[in-house]
């Protein structure tokens, strides 16, 4: 697998900012059953979930890695600043990753 234009840092020319689709990727180990994984972009300072995204996984062995991957269609950043995007499994956190979304500067 070959992970292209991972971003922590994203540009915009005007707020709320046109929606741009992106995939959550996880690479995920130690689980048995099933379990719902969730994907949440929020804002850190004030604790907003501004999205979720939902999905059943099945995990038939813990030594197994099972690849969670999903796509952010349709969601607007309403604001410059920092966002953050988890993966939940069962309401747990498992991983998340902040984001910088910025105004773009135009030179004139």
């Amino acid at each position: 697998m070959t992970v292209v234009n991972a971003f922590t840092r994203r540009t915009a020319g005007s707020f709320p900012a046109e929606p741009f689709p992106f995939m959550v990727l996880a690479l995920l180990t130690d689980g048995l059953g099933e379990g719902t994984v969730d994907v949440v972009i929020s804002r850190p300072d004030t604790e907003e979930n501004l999205y979720r995204r939902t999905a059943s996984y099945r995990f038939t062995d813990p030594l197994a890695t099972v690849q969670v991957t999903l796509r952010v269609r349709h969601f607007s950043f309403p604001e410059p600043g920092r966002y953050q995007v988890a993966v939940k499994i069962d309401n747990e956190l498992i991983a998340h990753r902040n984001l910088q979304l910025v105004l773009e500067e135009n030179e004139s």
